[in-house]
């Protein structure tokens, strides 16, 4: 075998190394989730907040705000990606905006306007009733 080709094949296992060992990386950073919010539920009167457009509750449990926007339930990493800020939704933009610095994030996490150049994650709402889960997709 040549030098030329010997090379080449390192260079390939060291690079699928790094790509395998950088999407493992990427899917262990994002938390599994999967629980359920009762809007009646007596002990936790701020869930009702969510039976209105522009309502949201922050579960610091899971760092997920989840919220009613103008087309449904969202739920999203509710810290801001680079300052992390906890994040307000803006009802009349239907966007969520980080106060300190004044990022701009869609509902599906886009970075609108920076500094923040990393997206929020995206969680997923299936609402059943009175009850809304909020889960990872």
């Amino acid at each position: 075998m040549s030098r030329t080709v010997f090379s080449k094949i390192i260079l390939t296992i060291a690079l699928v190394a790094v790509v395998s060992s950088g999407c493992r990386k990427n899917r262990d950073e994002i938390p599994r989730v999967d629980f359920t919010i009762d809007f009646s539920d007596p002990n936790h009167p701020e869930y009702q907040a969510l039976n209105s457009t522009g309502g949201t509750v922050y579960f610091p449990e899971y760092g997920i705000l989840v919220g009613k926007g103008f087309n449904g339930y969202f739920a999203v990493t509710g810290q801001c990606t680079a300052h992390a800020c906890h994040l307000e939704y803006q009802y009349s933009f239907d966007q969520l905006k980080c106060p300190c610095y004044g990022c701009l994030f869609g509902l599906n996490g886009s970075v609108q306007m920076g500094p923040a150049t990393e997206p929020l994650l995206v969680y997923a709402t299936q609402l059943n009733g009175q009850w809304l889960r909020v889960y990872s997709p």
